[in-house]
């Protein structure tokens, strides 16, 4: 097989982008993962064959197992006649048993790795018939939620197995697939996954270069021309392409932890991943607690509820002089011990009595339940607060609580 023997320009190494690093990794001493490309496609499937090589550029080469290509029936043509067909130009071979020649050497026939996977078609129910009808194009909303859904079923058939790592391709396809795709693993991916943008310089991305161009090396001509008399021949050395990692914020462990569920649909796992990422936030915002002695009405940051009289009015004002005066709060026994004969509070029949252990418990549920259910303060703070069968939080970090008289 001719090659041509221009240059190009290396792919700048990743940092931290070694089998060893990746957080999909059971352990230092284990085998590395089984590394999957995800690409979305769409009239010009040469954006997969140039990130498979600048991929093999990094150090440590970074050479995918498997590639999964999700596009429409348009592109699924185009991928076939593009990559898959025999060129004569080629030997007879295709682009991509070329690419696989390339990158995997003498004996790539044997070689388990670059394999190409049918390609995923974006399919959506068609009320009509009856039936889901596969999509030619991505153009209505409706047509972008089934694309949504078909890519994040694929997102989670790999990134719920830790022995695999998530390779997604923003470039390719329409812009909204990408979006899809970069949604998609920041809702289900895991630590170690990555988003990748891959970028050619000109004129080497176009349409109509000839012949075409796929990846550096490849075998024909060394040089491409554009349409018109004008055109001038570009030596094949001059491509040059740009391997980008785009950030992630890869919430699937998250939600899988936090939750205890695996929610069916994009829209579902949008949400359980939005609830659990605003819990986290909760879980260390400041707290402001104020309390009106005289109303009895107690402010926790824009929520507010009025305390009944007696037991758990008293236990609030308490809680508050004691955590002004940096007395401790967390030990339940040291608390009712203290409050037992100094804290009285007024019972329904009009006499006074002391704070024991239960009554500390039973002021701490009337509080939960009110904040829970009259006003819907987020359980992440009524926790942080009033820890069920836990010591008082009030003296947690990042909560400050003052008595006021009004």
């Amino acid at each position: 097989m001719k090659k041509s023997t221009a240059s190009t320009k290396p792919v700048k190494t990743r940092k931290g982008a070694t089998a060893d690093s990746s957080s999909n990794q059971a352990s230092a001493n284990s085998r590395p993962p089984r590394r999957v490309l995800l690409a979305v496609s769409g009239s010009s499937p040469a954006i997969i064959t140039e990130t498979v090589w600048a991929l093999a550029q990094e150090t440590p080469p970074v050479i995918p197992d498997q590639v999964v290509v999700v596009t429409t029936t348009s592109g699924e043509t185009a991928l076939k006649k593009q990559l898959l067909e025999p060129r004569p130009e080629w030997g007879g071979i295709s682009v991509w048993q070329s690419l696989r020649q390339s990158l995997l050497g003498k004996n790539y026939a044997r070689d388990s790795r670059l394999m190409l996977d049918p390609p995923v078609i974006v399919s959506r129910s068609d009320g009509a018939t009856g039936a889901a009808r596969l999509l030619e194009d991505i153009r209505t909303p409706e047509d972008n939620a089934a694309a949504a859904e078909i890519l994040l079923t694929t997102v989670r058939r790999f990134s719920t197995d830790p022995d695999h790592q998530l390779l997604g391709l923003l470039s390719g396809g329409r812009k909204t697939m990408g979006a899809l795709l970069h949604a998609a693993l920041s809702l289900a991916g895991r630590p170690g996954d990555r988003l990748l943008h891959v970028l050619v310089t000109e004129p080497f991305e176009h349409p109509k270069l000839s012949p075409a161009f796929f990846f550096p090396g490849q075998p024909g001509e060394s040089e491409h021309r554009l349409p018109g008399p004008e055109a001038v021949p570009i030596p094949h050395h001059k491509a040059k392409i740009d391997l980008a990692d785009v950030p992630l914020v890869a919430l699937g462990e998250l939600v899988f932890n936090r939750s205890n569920q695996v929610p069916a649909t994009f829209a579902s796992f949008a949400r359980v991943a939005t609830e659990m990422v605003a819990a986290v936030q909760l879980e260390t915002c400041p707290i402001k607690l104020e309390y009106q002695r005289v109303a009895r009405v107690l402010s926790i940051n824009h929520y507010r509820v009025t305390l009944p009289e007696g037991r758990p009015d008293t236990f609030m004002q308490q809680l508050i002089r004691d955590k002004t005066a940096g007395l401790p709060l967390a030990d339940r026994v040291k608390l009712s011990a203290r409050w037992e004969k100094k804290v009285l509070y007024r019972k329904p029949d009009g006499t006074l009595t002391g704070f024991l252990d239960d009554d500390i418990s039973n002021s701490q549920n009337v509080l939960r339940e009110l904040l829970l259910d009259e006003i819907a303060v987020p359980p992440t703070v009524v926790n942080r607060l009033f820890p069920l069968r836990s010591p008082v939080g009030l003296d947690r970090p990042g909560i400050t609580a003052s008595l006021l008289e009004g």
